[in-house]
């Protein structure tokens, strides 16, 4: 059984948490005091997770569509 775009997009974004390195993640490493690893982390996760919704829209919700008036 092969797995749908969403499920893998969905099973990456559990894996990178999953797998995220709580050390690195909470220092800071810039000179601005940024956590730049986190900062990454973030970026990935609001991208994949844009892309799993709009995933979840084009299977689920495209037949209403047609039916606005």
């Amino acid at each position: 059984m092969s797995l749908s775009e969403a499920q893998r997009t969905l099973l990456s974004i559990h894996s990178d948490l999953r797998l995220a390195d709580l050390d690195k993640l909470a220092n800071v490493i810039s000179r601005q005091g940024r956590r730049t690893h986190l900062q990454r982390l973030l970026r990935r996760m609001e991208d994949s997770v844009d892309r799993l919704s709009d995933l979840i829209s084009q299977t689920y919700f495209k037949h209403t569509l047609g039916r606005e008036r």
